[in-house]
């Protein structure tokens, strides 16, 4: 079993002389349904801290930097020097969603359990996935 895609997030902050200080490890595949623009960090770590997003509080907050570290799964490779990289985590993701996708037809249709042992079954099931992604989006 793989780790799950997290990464963890915090923000440091002052407002009216008190410094604030955020922190929440957050599961990365709950905030797919974002699509490619991503999640809105600064409102998730506003919620995990318990702050009302219609605040002067989290006007400051959401105007600060989030520093990204300890990513975990999928989300490794897209956290670096405090940065975290969504596009880059998304479009993983949506490979590793459409390998499963490949792998069941192949299982259940021609009984291939092993994909990565028939690379040209591979590369045909994914060229006929992809046009039907693509007629199915009016790009065709």
């Amino acid at each position: 079993m793989s780790a799950p895609d997290s990464v963890h997030a915090g923000v440091s902050f002052s407002f009216k002389g008190e410094t604030h200080r955020i922190e929440a490890t957050l599961d990365l595949a709950r905030h797919l349904s974002a699509g490619a623009a991503g999640p809105d960090f600064h409102l998730l770590l506003a919620q995990a801290g318990g702050i009302d997003p219609y605040s002067y509080l989290y006007e400051v907050l959401a105007s600060s930097a989030i520093a990204f570290s300890r990513a975990t799964g999928g989300a490794a490779p897209c956290c670096r020097d405090g940065l975290f990289d969504w596009g880059c985590y998304w479009s993983q993701a949506q490979k590793d969603r459409d390998a499963a996708v490949l792998s069941a037809i192949a299982a259940r249709h021609l009984g291939v359990t092993d994909l990565t042992r028939r690379p040209d079954l591979q590369a045909a099931l994914r060229a006929a996935y992809q046009a039907g992604q693509a007629r199915g989006a009016g790009l065709d």
